[in-house]
């Protein structure tokens, strides 16, 4: 992953290739997000209650420069879609982007 520091996280937008963009407190905003830890062997997230529906994934490289309800840019990689069903986990890699 070419981002991975401590202040990297996943981000949960509503619906399928939605844009990215930071926490601006408006509509728009991820409906989630996840830090990425480093566990040793390997990095994990996790994004929990996320109720069935699409949604697109993104890296955002520099989190904690995210401040809700200002305007930031944010370096996301790694934007993909999926689908969650009813009861349904979810696993999405990052490990080539």
């Amino acid at each position: 992953m070419k981002c991975i520091a401590e202040n990297t996280a996943v981000y949960a937008f509503s619906g399928r290739n939605q844009s990215t963009r930071d926490i601006r407190g408006t509509s728009g905003d991820p409906f989630s997000t996840s830090n990425i830890t480093n566990t040793g062997t390997g990095y994990t997230y996790e994004l929990g209650f996320l109720p069935a529906g699409d949604y697109t994934l993104a890296i955002a490289c520099d989190a904690s420069n995210d401040t809700a309800n200002l305007t930031e840019s944010i370096q996301f990689i790694g934007k993909q879609s999926i689908t969650i069903g009813q009861g349904e986990s979810f696993s999405a890699d990052f490990l080539d982007n």
